[in-house]
């Protein structure tokens, strides 16, 4: 019997990264138009609104993991309400390859507020009922964040 384990080494090109993270853009949109359906709306606003106020409060005391944990649920708390399996397994297997880059960027200070005040804005639209708008700025903050990641990402 042959066992399949062993160290796999992931290795990502510009490309990949822009495909990845177009396509991460495409899904949280999709993820925030179906959780605008839910009936659990109050319930919704209150989680991300919780979650955004502890990345805040994480970046201001230099809590790294905790702020970058914050910022990855802030895009899985829309998944928690979209009543989408398939689409949430999508989005959590492409979001394992980019933690990453996340994590690295996620580490400096000006990124983790930019990224902060992209999430607040993108909460205020989805509060208003500007579903449309909030997915627009999802994707803008999407290509934002590929931005970072090319940043870190190792030179061929």
């Amino acid at each position: 019997m042959t066992s399949n384990i062993g160290v796999n080494v992931i290795s990502f090109t510009t490309d990949d990264l822009r495909e990845i993270y177009s396509f991460m853009g495409d899904l949280d949109g999709l993820a925030i138009r179906y959780a605008s359906a839910s009936p659990e709306q109050e319930k919704l606003l209150a989680e991300a609104k919780a979650i955004l106020e502890s990345g805040r409060k994480a970046a201001k005391t230099g809590d790294a993991e905790t702020w970058n944990n914050c910022s990855d649920e802030f895009h899985l708390v829309f998944y928690r309400y979209c009543s989408n399996s398939r689409l949430t397994e999508s989005a959590e297997r492409l979001r394992s390859g980019i933690s990453i880059f996340s994590n690295q960027y996620s580490k400096e200070t000006v990124i983790q507020t930019q990224i902060d005040d992209e999430h607040q804005a993108i909460f205020d639209a989805y509060q208003n009922g500007e579903i449309e708008k909030a997915v627009q700025m999802m994707k803008s903050h999407l290509d934002d964040s590929l931005k970072y990641a090319l940043s870190f990402l190792p030179e061929n």
